[in-house]
């Protein structure tokens, strides 16, 4: 009986962890991926494999993004802080998450992105701030991300729209800002990045200036 009780048992304790409540499979691509959703954490569990490449820790109680918390993780490409307490996006002298492909920040608490925000992380090609409250932005908030193709910034308070944003974002495919609060375009907004297929700026009440005849 004994043996049957531990056969049973071993398939469990490689796919969960009991300490915390996250479970491991892979994602689409079939990177291995730690699930932690709505387990009350508030950091990084010590417990998790360094092979990782995609954290989920959505509706957690994470009130700090730390980048250094997920540099042992060295092949690490995702990860998804959406819809916790994350105040604000914290500076970087230099990379620190160089193989980082998507970070997604859904739900936050996040209100300005100054120059250089996203130093740490060189590799973005997808990133996801909708739902925070940002007002502002800078010429800079993104620079260094050439790489970067989704930029997600619905759902905030942005007024005004830095009028060189564009020239840091030299790969962009997909910009949306829809539900903020934009009334009008800078001048030669699109003259650094001319062609971005796909551009969302609906639900803003924009000011129309248009002459009459």
């Amino acid at each position: 009986m004994a043996l049957v009780f531990l056969l049973l048992f071993l398939p469990l304790s490689h796919h969960s962890n009991a300490m915390t409540g996250c479970h491991s499979d892979r994602d689409k691509d079939h990177r291995p991926r730690v699930n932690c959703t709505a387990t009350n954490l508030s950091d990084v569990p010590a417990s998790i494999d360094t092979t990782t490449k995609v954290l989920i820790f959505t509706q957690n109680q994470f009130s700090s993004l730390t980048w250094s918390s997920y540099s042992h993780f060295p092949e690490l490409y995702e990860i998804d802080l959406s819809h916790n307490a994350v105040p604000e996006v914290p500076l970087s002298p230099g990379p620190i998450l160089p193989t980082l492909g998507v970070l997604r920040l859904v739900g936050n608490r996040i209100r300005t992105l100054p120059p250089h925000s996203f130093r740490a992380t060189p590799g973005l090609l997808e990133l996801y701030l909708d739902q925070n409250i940002l007002e502002t932005l800078d010429d800079l908030s993104f620079s260094g991300l050439r790489l970067l193709q989704i930029l997600e910034l619905s759902q905030n308070r942005i007024s005004v729209l830095p009028p060189l944003m564009f020239r840091s974002l030299p790969a962009i495919e997909t910009l949306v800002l829809e539900q903020n609060h934009i009334r009008t375009m800078p001048d030669q907004w699109f003259s650094a990045k001319p062609e971005v297929p796909y551009t969302y700026l609906s639900q803003n009440p924009w000011a129309c200036f248009c002459k009459r005849t």
